[in-house]
Parts: C-alpha cells; sequence; structure tokens
C-alpha cells in the first residue's frame, strides 16, 4: 500500500512538472538559429532569386488524413507506413526542385505525430547540397522520447546564408495548444549576400 501511494505521488508530481514546464515561459520576441554547415553551390544570390514553400504537414497530411486540428478526428497519421509512403514522396519532389531557397512548414523530427519517424532527417537528405536550419514551433517537455511533438520549420539554402536564421515572433499567432503546450510561431529572415553588392 505504501508503495502504491508512494507511486502515486511520484506520478502526480512528475505530471505537475511537465505542465507547469509546457505552460510556463516561452521564447524570447527575437532569437536565432545556426544553420547547420552544408556544401552552398553559391556565396552570393543571382539577381533572380527562385523560392519554394511547402507545408509537409509531417508527412502525415495524405489523402487518408482527417486530422483533428483540421476539426478531423485523428491525432496521427493511420500508420508509420503511412509517414515512411508520404516522406518518400516529399523527399521525391523536393529532390526535383531547382530553387535557391526552399521554406518547409510542419517538419517534425521523431514524436507522437510521426510514429517515430526523423521528417526533418528526410528531407534534409533530399536537400544535400543546402545549408539548413531547423525551429521548433511546438516542442514538449519532459515527455518522454516518441511520445512528446517536436515540430516547426525549416529553412534551406543553396546559397551561403549571411549569418543565423533570425526569428522573430508573431504576436498576434495563439501561444497554445490545446491549453497546455506552447506554440512560438516566428517570422524566419534569411539573409543573403547578392552579386550585385546588394541584400536579399
Amino acid at each position: 500500500m505504501t508503495y502504491l501511494l508512494l507511486a502515486g505521488l511520484c506520478l502526480l508530481a512528475y505530471l505537475a512538472l511537465v505542465l507547469a514546464a509546457n505552460r510556463l515561459g516561452g521564447s524570447a520576441a527575437h532569437g536565432s538559429v545556426a544553420f547547420e554547415p552544408g556544401t552552398v553551390a553559391r556565396d552570393r544570390a543571382p539577381a533572380t532569386l527562385t523560392v519554394a514553400t511547402w507545408n509537409i504537414g509531417y508527412a502525415g497530411m495524405g489523402a487518408e488524413s482527417d486530422f483533428f486540428l483540421d476539426l478531423g478526428t485523428q491525432r496521427r497519421p493511420l500508420s508509420a507506413d503511412l509517414v515512411d509512403r508520404n516522406l518518400a514522396g516529399i523527399g521525391g519532389t523536393l529532390g526535383s526542385l531547382e530553387s535557391d531557397v526552399v521554406l518547409l512548414q510542419e517538419v517534425a523530427q521523431p514524436s507522437f505525430v510521426t510514429w517515430g519517424r526523423d521528417v526533418l532527417a528526410g528531407v534534409r537528405a533530399a536537400l544535400a547540397g543546402h545549408a539548413v536550419a531547423f525551429a521548433a514551433d511546438i516542442h514538449t517537455r519532459f515527455v518522454p522520447g516518441r511520445l512528446g511533438v517536436r515540430v516547426g520549420n525549416a529553412t534551406f539554402s543553396r546559397i551561403r546564408p549571411q549569418g543565423p536564421l533570425e526569428l522573430v515572433r508573431l504576436p498576434l499567432e495563439p501561444t497554445r495548444l490545446a491549453g497546455i503546450f506552447r506554440k512560438d510561431y516566428r517570422m524566419h529572415v534569411l539573409r543573403l549576400a547578392g552579386e550585385d553588392g546588394g541584400e536579399w
């Protein structure tokens, strides 16, 4: 009986820690994320810059999805195989792009919503030869391993970035998911030197 009481108290303390860690605080209004070094195609941006943007929906938002945040019923894709299949299709499309800059939304690291699949690693492999920076908009704290969620935006550039990716919080966006987990929606500012001496 004493063991069960102690275990119950420990569980309550853990749940209180998770709740507090995920509700309190938040990110600063401004911040930055360093680009991971990559082999970039050029040091300066041409006069015409090509940009692709895509919300890849955690590699789980195919025709079969009915996601709860879109007023559906599913908390995640139906299976890990579905995530793998979607990620393969996303990778194939990304690999065929010839854009100087690729902006991806809803990119996930291994988590509950991806059945433990590393979507960020998959898109990174498809866009080899790009500098990359990732910033999580939703990041659960003290939630074990693949039960947690770490989802955000990734910026890829074939042109060498001039410094880190700047993050500017969007003040009118909601700051909570399900009333518990912090959401830090931020604008990503990428600076590139132009061939003409100017800046993109």
